[in-house]
């Protein structure tokens, strides 16, 4: 039965393309065990930074996109973690929903931001880092494919993106802003993991 609605949501988004329109993210919305990894890799590069620099877990987090809430079960509840999901619908009753294209953020503050697969869906990025970064008391833990490593628009725009950055652009917008880069990774050969932290 999921294969059956696999195959007609394509074919839905098929027909909405050749229309003229464009996908968004709820559209292409799906969670697969490679999104369950990435978010690993990414969790487990911030980990590994904080363990290796003598660093302190965070008490707190928000998982903006947080979708499944694939981090509240692998990092959050292994290091008693209060989490916190932000999502554009309710996951379930403690889902904050906020639209980030509408431009809806919290507003409490966290020790630890994450953004796993987010950006890339976001119009204004410029709005989402000064979020971000005045919502984090400390540290914020992102991935990006980056026109480096997806360089073709067209597979960009079948995936939903609506944006283009360099990873150059995004370690300049993030030090803008008073974070600093503390580590960088590949996954995957196309996407880049980041851990800035403030100061």
């Amino acid at each position: 039965m999921k294969v059956k609605v696999n195959l007609l949501t394509r074919l839905k988004n098929y027909i909405k393309v050749l229309r003229g329109n464009k996908l968004t993210w709820q559209d292409v919305e799906r969670f697969t065990d490679g999104f369950n990894r990435r978010t690993g890799a990414l969790l487990d590069m911030y980990f590994n930074a904080i363990i290796k620099a003598g660093g302190v877990m965070p008490n707190n987090m928000l998982d903006v996109g947080c979708g499944k809430m694939y981090a509240k079960e692998y990092f959050a509840a292994k290091h008693g973690i209060t989490y916190s999901g932000l999502d554009y619908k309710k996951r379930d009753n403690d889902t904050i929903v906020c639209d980030l294209n509408a431009k809806q953020f919290v507003e409490n503050n966290y020790d630890m931001i994450l953004l796993a697969g987010v950006i890339e869906y976001i119009h204004d990025t410029d709005w989402l880092f000064d979020q971000i970064t005045n919502h984090s008391d400390r540290d914020i833990v992102m991935s990006y494919c980056t026109i480096e490593k997806n360089s073709d628009v067209d597979a960009r725009e079948k995936c939903a993106w609506v944006n283009a950055m360099s990873g150059s652009e995004i370690i300049e917008s993030m030090a803008k802003r008073n974070f600093k880069l503390v580590n960088n990774q590949s996954w995957q050969k196309n996407t880049d993991l980041y851990y800035f932290t403030r100061g």
